[in-house]
């Protein structure tokens, strides 16, 4: 098997090289596709230093991956064997590389063969099954309210809430930021029962498809069903308004939040891990 490394210099040319494999597999690999759209954005928040590339074999794509700050590198799977071609071209990172990301067996490898390669010590930050929904099952909820956008009157409660959940789930970008931007965007929505009870966002708009990315409860209004009937609302309105087919969220494995993700028709198309490195 001759295996290759094939790099790009711009963000542009790794989009047009690997656009149309990465839509094979569009709901897995959504945080990817969603990666190069904000990257082909002027004002994004990501830095270098940059690598664009993947792993192919006889002129056939196997695997690739983006490595941006604050994010650290993102991957898609890649076969075992591929795996030390692409440290080897990622080694002009050395110490800089802080995180990767991606299917839980190739990132596991990835960052087995990095702290050889380096000397460096690694973490098993989070790991997370990722769900899909095209129908959702009836669901009955007792949970009072109903959901609403977000407006800009809410900016300083989504600030507030973004602080919290960055210190609940660590993040390598500012949450509060990254929630105050899909404020503006119009991709925040709130669970409303007279007060503001639950936040959750959009990210990743494909094709067909777009990804729940993030859900907030405060732990004061925990327990009443209000993050599952955010979930259940802004998964049926998608679908209904006809512009999705699918839509796909991130759980951490064992949360009893699969459960009710479960109930509501999603099912598991697929894990991921993140490491970070010393």
């Amino acid at each position: 098997m001759n295996i290759s490394i094939v790099r790009h210099a711009t963000i542009e040319d790794f989009q047009q090289h690997y656009y149309q494999w990465l839509m094979e597999k569009e709901d897995l690999n959504n945080s990817l596709l969603s990666l190069v759209s904000v990257l082909l954005n002027e004002e994004h928040v990501f830095g270098p230093p940059y690598w664009f590339g993947g792993v192919e074999t006889d002129d056939k794509i196997i695997g690739c991956g983006i490595h941006a700050r604050p994010d650290g590198m993102l991957l898609t799977e890649v076969p075992d064997v591929a795996l030390p071609y692409m440290i080897e071209s990622l080694g002009s990172l050395g110490n800089g590389l802080r995180r990767v990301y991606g299917p839980v067996k190739t990132v596991k490898m990835f960052a087995d063969l990095w702290c050889e390669k380096f000397n460096v010590a690694r973490q098993l930050q989070s790991r997370w099954h990722i769900y899909r929904v095209s129908q959702l099952n009836p669901q009955l909820t007792n949970a009072q309210g109903h959901l609403r956008p977000g407006e800009n009157s809410d900016l300083g409660l989504v600030r507030e809430w973004g602080h919290a959940y960055g210190k609940e789930r660590p993040a390598p970008l500012d949450v509060a930021d990254f929630m105050s931007r899909k404020l503006e965007s119009g991709d925040l929505y709130i669970w409303e029962d007279g007060i503001p009870m639950t936040l959750i966002t959009l990210s990743g708009r494909t094709d067909h498809g777009i990804r729940i990315s993030a859900v907030y409860t405060p732990p004061e209004y925990r327990g009443h069903g209000y993050a599952s009937a955010a979930v259940t609302a802004v998964s049926q309105s998608m679908l209904d308004a006809g512009d999705v087919q699918w839509i796909t969220l991130s759980a951490e494995i064992d949360d009893p939040a699969e459960r009710i993700y479960k109930r509501l028709g999603y099912d598991i198309i697929g894990n991921r891990a993140c490491y970070t490195f010393d």
